[in-house]
């Protein structure tokens, strides 16, 4: 199996188990369920989900030349500040 399945694959892993996971721990929680649940499968989503970007770091520097990186890094920061920068006027 190439890197690119398996990045395909922990992205659907990704999608299903945390997307899952997550709505799990907060009615556990809210429903009053037992903290060591609560805790087990919110830290089991946590893993599930933080856990694949590790490698990303190392396959997006193999895969691009860093002229390629550099910009999608920096559009992806500026994007990612715009809403955030409004906040004054939606507050």
């Amino acid at each position: 199996m190439g890197g690119g399945q398996r990045s395909y694959l922990s992205g659907v892993l990704i999608l299903i188990g945390g997307t899952g996971l997550y709505p799990l721990a907060i009615s556990r929680g809210l429903s009053g369920g037992s903290a060591v649940s609560t805790t087990v499968i919110a830290c089991a989503c946590y893993l599930l989900v933080i856990s694949p970007w590790g490698i990303v770091t190392t396959g997006i520097c193999e895969r691009f030349p860093t002229h390629i990186r550099a910009s999608g890094y920096g559009i992806g920061y500026s994007l990612a500040v715009i809403v955030p920068a409004f906040s004054g006027a939606y507050m």
